[in-house]
C-alpha cells in the first residue's frame, strides 16, 4: 500500500506492518533502536530531516 508508519516505539511500528504499512522508526524517541530493528522497521532514521528521503525511497517506479 501507499501508507507509511513513522514512530519510535517498537509496537506501533508492528501495527503498522500488520496493517500492511511500510514503516519508519526514528531512534530520538523513548525506546531503544534495538526495539525498533526486532520489530521489522523498513528504515531506522536518526534525524527528522531524512524522513522525506526515507518515504521517497518506498516509491517504486511503473514500467511503462
Amino acid at each position: 500500500g501507499d501508507d507509511v508508519i513513522a514512530n519510535s516505539n517498537g509496537f506501533d511500528i508492528l501495527m503498522g506492518r500488520n496493517a500492511g504499512a511500510r514503516t519508519i522508526g526514528v531512534s530520538w524517541g523513548n525506546h531503544p533502536v534495538s526495539e525498533l530493528t526486532e520489530a521489522g522497521a523498513d528504515h531506522i532514521i536518526d534525524d527528522f530531516a531524512q524522513l522525506v528521503p526515507a518515504i521517497e525511497a518506498f516509491k517504486v517506479v511503473e514500467p511503462q
